[in-house]
């Protein structure tokens, strides 16, 4: 079988030019880490509107060797050309930013927040069951975890008619505290969550 290419004989010109931003966030972090050791990609710009002006290495030492790009403010986006931008955002902030920047409409938008997860525009980016659809839509909204926790089991049972729509399901899903960002709250501390189980907004 044919091995996969390295990263040292994909030439630069034929990789994926990308972006992140909010590359210091925990989603943003992980997806930095995972797009640095893409063969096909080439990661141009990492944002932080926290941290820009410092390398991301700096900020994070765990990506020394891997991420050693300097941190830009958002609007460095105007500036760099880019086939495809991830945005790494809390909630609410993915929809103002690309309201902000529409000069963005000719890059490929991938959002990680909640945003755009009902948006006729964008793509639900659940690819175990869109992925032809994923792969001709310019903008792609990712799956939360609570919904793809329920969606990626149920989905295949209801297509085979395992289970009747007209059944009450009853999921439970748990998640750590990592989702609500990396912004300190009151509610995530340690001392709060340790060895504890709560309800993620109950009646909501």
């Amino acid at each position: 079988s044919k091995k996969p290419a390295k990263l040292s004989s994909i030439p630069s010109d034929k990789r994926i030019t990308v972006g992140v931003v909010g590359a210091t966030g925990y989603t943003g972090r992980q997806l930095v880490r995972i797009l640095s050791r893409h063969p096909r990609v080439r990661l141009s710009l990492v944002t932080s509107a926290r941290e820009a002006g410092r390398k991301m290495s700096d900020v994070l030492p765990q990506f020394g060797g891997i991420c050693d790009l300097k941190l830009s403010l958002p609007e460095a986006c105007a500036k760099t050309r880019l086939d495809a931008l991830f945005l790494a955002l809390g909630p609410g902030e993915s929809g103002a930013f690309l309201e902000k920047y529409p000069f963005l409409h000719h890059t490929r938008i991938i959002d990680l927040s909640a945003d755009f997860r009902l948006n006729r525009k964008f793509v639900y980016g659940l690819t175990e069951v869109f992925r032809k659809k994923i792969r001709a839509s310019r903008y792609v909204a990712n799956p939360g975890c609570y919904a793809s926790s329920v969606l990626l089991p149920l989905y295949p049972l209801l297509k085979l008619r395992v289970l009747a729509p007209v059944w009450p399901v009853v999921i439970v899903s748990a998640s750590g505290v990592s989702g609500a960002g990396a912004a300190p709250k009151p509610d995530t501390h340690f001392s709060e969550v340790d060895e504890d189980y709560s309800a993620n907004k109950p009646l909501r």
